[in-house]
């Protein structure tokens, strides 16, 4: 009989032990894929602030400035960001102006 219960003992850790190492196996899976995705996100809101700094640039270049123009930080919250580019509100001068810069590239003069 002592015999019986040392192999069921055995056993029964035996398999806890498998149990214990797939759960880690998931969660070592997980958390590299959330990793990775973190990267990929940074690496979405790096692009969306390169984009940022380059839109400004050319308005700039054509004489308007639009205040509100970021990174909406809201878009970028989360574990993956949308990371959604803000070009906000602007008085009705620099609509035009810009309107008028929209017209000229699409007719071919800019």
């Amino acid at each position: 009989m002592r015999l019986l219960e040392l192999h069921l003992f055995q056993a029964n850790e035996s398999v806890a032990t498998l149990g214990m190492h797939c759960l880690y196996s998931a969660w070592k899976e997980r958390i590299m894929t959330t990793t990775e995705r973190r990267r990929a996100a940074a690496g979405r809101v790096r692009e969306a602030e390169d984009l940022v700094a380059r839109l400004r640039e050319g308005f700039a270049g054509m004489g308007i400035v639009l205040p509100s123009l970021r990174i909406d930080p809201l878009s970028c919250a989360g574990d993956e960001p949308a990371a959604l580019v803000e070009l906000g509100r602007c008085n009705l001068d620099t609509a035009l102006r810009l309107s008028q810069a929209l017209e000229a590239k699409g007719d071919g003069r800019a």
